[in-house]
């Protein structure tokens, strides 16, 4: 009986790192699109009219982090015991809350162009890293 119960602990455990990838893939998916949608925008239109565009997709972003930041603590719960899976789950978490950080650092950046390339590659970083822990999931 020991061994059917640690099975569907295991198998629940995977399912909330398998749910969790899902969602932080989805994030990535959400960043390259917004990086896109707001390059066109900005060439298209002139800046004032480009300013009211952005408010649609920046709360469908921060709705898209929140669910994915719930889903990334309840997959390192759930991947806790395994030092390895620990690690890139964490991993995933913190370049998951980065992006907050490089909203703010876009707007120094802007003349650069830094700012959608740091967003990019820190959602880039964390979907590997969740993809990665999932594959460590799969494979124990």
């Amino acid at each position: 009986m020991e061994n059917g119960a640690r099975s569907i602990s295991s198998h629940f455990a995977s399912l909330l790192v398998g749910v969790y990838t899902w969602t932080i893939v989805t994030c990535f998916g959400a960043v390259l699109l917004d990086v896109v949608y707001a390059n066109r925008a900005r060439a298209m239109l002139e800046p004032s009219q480009a300013a009211g565009l952005f408010n649609g997709p920046a709360d469908f972003l921060g709705l898209l982090f929140g669910v994915t930041a719930v889903a990334a603590v309840v997959a390192l719960a759930a991947a806790w015991h395994t030092k390895a899976r620990r690690f890139l789950i964490a991993s995933a978490l913190i370049a998951l809350g980065t992006p907050f950080v490089a909203v703010s650092m876009e707007l120094v950046a802007a003349e650069t162009q830094v700012g959608p390339w740091l967003r990019i590659s820190l959602s880039a970083a964390a979907s590997v890293s969740a993809l990665l822990g999932l594959v460590n999931v799969y494979r124990a």
